[in-house]
């Protein structure tokens, strides 16, 4: 008794531990990122939202004069970032941070969660928990994720959660999960689906009638389609302005897929080591039980959308986009669990679950030298200093407010007060679209600068705005005032 006992506090310990490592890391990382080369779209555009606590969740002026839920319909930002915001002072960075930091290590936590069992064999307990670490903690699609900071790690964190919660007999907190993805996104709803209906999948016995709790769940599913059908309507009905749909899949009626395209789509795929060893992980476990097989199935419906989609970002299944391929490794493990309490799994069942973990970890992409890990995000997360992100929005205002020129006058005679797109990340309501500087921006048509060090295009900008006259003024930590000494 007393050594279970003590290997229960061991393991609680350890999780304790990584998960408060999840939790620096990532929060931290958006701390460095928003001190050194952040980006207006999207991560400045998220901060300002967490922050604005507006219901409405108007956009900065650096984007546009639209609803975010033109874009999409997402509650959750206002639900997370108002009571942050106003009861407790924070910035829209910090709340960003912490809202990376949290969901992280949440989709850690409903991992372990989901292994988290003292009736099953040693062997395969020991397989289980190696596997919930390496894919919980250090996928390289969630790395790739937080490389692009964005809130969609709470999509499928609090899926992976309520799944975790149903196998574990939480009703509780698997209702609050279902009442909260619709919040977040508008194909929140398809989500709940795919968790009702792979909780069904893995409780369901060959021989054994359709009970009540599967009845509630299919139940469950339909309601969540029909959340998801309800928000694209209020979106199209009561939010219009941007054709989110047509913009980032359907393109011009579709029209832009074809066989060759297709073909090239699949390849890429079929190269990309966040995808592939799901799919061969999903081909080599359905030889031992077709459970293995659902969450694939659940969600190819997004997966194949994404997969034809005109944006490049989601037919490659970049940034964010990788990763709803994690949860059908979440459904393994749910699905290893249950086989191994019912009966003794076959060593090579246990082989193939942590074989594509280690494959799809990010420390071993990177120490194979593989093209596309995103380990760097950890070290970086670490090694890069993070700045007094208060007092550079303080100089960026102040350095705005005291030139000798109006940069908030209409029409063509403005005086442009151009800016890089850390800075406008920093400030994204006190800018217009078009004063965000690229690479290659004309800088005759701007009469001061304001730019950060470590953006993305600094080097470039800085040698470009020397060339045309313009010279470093004033600084405060990483940002910078540049004004045309021969005007002056």
């Amino acid at each position: 008794m007393k050594s279970v006992r003590l290997e229960t506090i061991v393991r609680v310990v350890v999780v304790l531990l990584v998960l408060a490592l999840i939790f620096t890391t990532h929060s931290r990382w958006v701390l460095t990122h928003f001190s050194n080369d952040a980006y207006l779209e999207d991560s400045g555009w998220l901060a300002y939202l967490f922050e604005s606590a507006d219901p409405l969740l108007r956009n900065p002026s650096g984007v546009n004069d639209l609803s975010f839920y033109a874009h999409h319909l997402s509650p959750h930002i206002f639900l997370v970032g108002a009571p942050l915001a106003k009861l407790f002072g924070l910035s829209g960075v910090e709340i960003f941070a912490l809202h990376q930091g949290f969901f992280f290590g949440l989709f850690f936590l409903s991992f372990c969660l989901i292994v988290a069992r003292s009736d099953i064999r040693r062997r395969d307990s020991v397989v289980a928990a190696a596997s919930a670490l390496l894919l919980g903690a250090l996928s390289n699609a969630l790395f790739q994720a937080a490389a692009y900071p964005h809130d969609e790690i709470a999509l499928v964190a609090i899926a992976s959660l309520a799944i975790a919660a149903w196998l574990a007999g939480y009703r509780w907190l698997f209702g609050v999960c279902l009442l909260w993805l619709p919040l977040i996104r508008e194909d929140g709803g398809f989500y709940v689906a795919v968790v009702c209906l792979a909780s069904v999948a893995v409780q369901y016995d060959r021989g054994r009638e359709i009970n009540a709790s599967a009845r509630l769940l299919a139940v469950l599913a339909i309601a969540g389609l029909a959340a998801s059908a309800a928000s694209f309507l209020i979106k199209a009905w009561f939010f219009p302005g941007f054709t989110a749909f047509a913009n980032n899949f359907s393109g011009n009626s579709w029209d832009h897929v074809s066989a060759s395209f297709v073909a090239e789509r699949v390849w890429a795929m079929l190269r990309n080591l966040n995808i592939l060893p799901v799919l061969l992980g999903c081909a080599l476990l359905s030889a031992f039980d077709v459970r293995y097989l659902t969450g694939l199935i659940l969600l190819s419906p997004v997966l194949l959308l994404h997969l034809l989609a005109v944006r490049p970002e989601h037919g490659y299944f970049t940034l964010y986009f990788a990763l709803p391929w994690l949860l059908p490794c979440a459904i393994w493990l749910a699905v290893f669990v249950r086989r191994s309490r019912m009966s003794p799994t076959a060593f090579p069942e246990g082989v193939v679950i942590l074989a594509a973990a280690l494959v799809l970890a990010a420390p071993i992409q990177a120490a194979a030298g593989a093209r596309g890990e995103f380990w760097f995000v950890a070290k970086l997360a670490f090694q890069r200093p993070v700045a007094d992100v208060r007092e550079m929005q303080g100089f960026l205002r102040w350095a705005r407010k005291g030139l000798p020129f109006d940069v908030d006058g209409h029409g063509p005679n403005r005086k442009r007060l151009c800016v890089s797109q850390g800075v406008a990340a920093l400030i994204p309501n006190e800018i217009r679209p078009d004063d965000v500087l690229t690479w290659d921006s004309d800088l005759r048509a701007c009469h001061a600068l304001l730019l950060m060090r470590g953006d993305m295009y600094y080097s470039t900008l800085g040698t470009r705005a020397k060339a045309a006259g313009f010279e470093p003024t004033n600084s405060k930590q990483n940002v910078e005032l540049w004004l045309d000494v021969k005007a002056r």
